[in-house]
């Protein structure tokens, strides 16, 4: 999935890491990124966020993830 310039943090100082790991679940994934993203808008100020997709997918189901 490409990066989200908006959603890249620098985490020296406050922040949450979240790591999602996948296999073939495209469409369980891709609601799960979408609640994060919406989600990190409820941060406070000057905290930030990375989120980590790992994927051990199929291309197929790889390509799904990546739009």
């Amino acid at each position: 999935m490409p990066a989200d310039p908006s959603g890249s943090a620098n985490l020296d100082g406050q922040g949450i890491t979240v790591v999602v790991p996948t296999r073939k679940n495209a469409a369980v994934v891709t609601r799960a990124v979408e609640a994060l993203r919406m989600a990190r808008k409820n941060l406070p100020d000057g905290v930030g966020y990375e989120l980590f997709l790992v994927d051990d997918s199929d291309p197929a189901d790889a390509a799904v993830l990546r739009e």
